[in-house]
């Protein structure tokens, strides 16, 4: 998502109290890191039955466009003693000591581990600025958890090495061996590689980011009038109902998936139903049962974001 972020304090009645993020209200905060996922801010006045509004740019839709989510609180001018420190610590001389699993200075921050020694298995306890989870355990290849606890159950093969890096054996990385997979590159430095194991899809993303990185699917047989979100003002459901949609029958038979020669694994069942996605030559498509989807006039979107929490609407003059 492209763009800043606000966020204000308002009444019952949708006046702004005070404007806690930029305090000037009039810019937005946070455009030009666009990681970030909290944000310190101050509350000056006491206020009842009021509501924060998070009112965030979503620039890929258009300049004007805004997504907002709200929150019902009471600001008061005290705090009970047993939340001075957000109910995961306890008070001694005017400083919180948190529990195991909280930092911060009033405890305000989850982490999953405080020193290397809560991550198991050689894993590294590793702080992530400008997240809500203070600190993660980043584990040693070939084991995975909150803790570095567990491990994969799969046996070595000679596609992915599960254990250990070996260099010598596998072609990417010491990690796989690239042939295994079916490849779609998205640009130069960012590759996805996938295959079918058993009952599961393999996925790799060779991705060049300092970040997370999300993935999404869908059939192949859904085209982009089927996307829901979002329904800016009804007009894709107006644009949608001039498709022509195919009906909805079986594909004839397709042509058998394609085999690579299996290597010789040390357990055989490795290889059992391994197979790679040939896209040329895809499987038989199946019917969907049941009546096709019918898209909705209005998704609700524009409904809830003119929610009277957020919004009052003008009466007529």
């Amino acid at each position: 998502m492209h763009g800043g972020y606000r966020i204000v304090l308002i009444d019952k009645d949708g006046k702004t109290i005070e404007e806690l993020a930029p305090i000037n209200g009039i810019e937005f905060a946070g455009a030009d890191d666009q990681t970030s996922q909290s944000q310190n801010v101050r509350l000056t006045r006491p206020c009842s039955q009021c509501t924060v509004m998070f009112e965030r740019q979503a620039l890929e839709w258009g300049k004007s466009y805004r997504f907002r989510s709200c929150a019902d609180v009471n600001v008061l001018e005290t705090m009970p003693e047993d939340d001075k420190c957000s109910g995961h610590g306890t008070m001694v001389d005017n400083r919180c000591v948190c529990e195991h699993g909280h930092k911060g200075d009033i405890c305000q921050y989850t982490t999953n581990c405080h020193h290397d020694d809560d991550c198991l298995n050689g894993g590294k306890c590793l702080t992530e600025p400008n997240s809500i989870t203070s600190a993660s355990c980043y584990c040693s290849y070939g084991f995975f958890g909150k803790n570095c606890e567990q491990t994969y159950e799969r046996a070595e093969d000679n596609c992915f090495s599960y254990a250990i890096i070996n260099e010598k054996k596998y072609e990417m990385y010491g990690m796989f061996d690239p042939g295994c997979y079916n490849k779609d590159k998205l640009n130069d430095n960012d590759v996805i590689y996938y295959r079918k194991v058993k009952n599961d899809v393999e996925i790799i993303l060779d991705f060049s980011t300092t970040s997370w990185v999300a993935i999404g699917w869908r059939p192949e047989g859904l085209d982009k009038s089927c996307r829901l979100f979002p329904d800016l003002e009804g007009v894709r459901s107006k644009r949608s109902a001039t498709v022509d949609m195919p009906p909805l029958i079986p594909s004839p038979p397709s042509q058998p998936i394609r085999r690579d020669p299996p290597p010789t694994p040390s357990d055989p069942r490795d290889h059992e139903q391994e197979q790679v996605f040939d896209r040329d030559h895809p499987p038989a498509k199946i019917a969907q049962e049941g009546p096709r989807p019918v898209m909705p006039r209005n998704n609700g979107l524009r409904m809830d974001m003119l929610s009277k929490l957020c919004w009052k609407e003008p009466k007529d003059r």
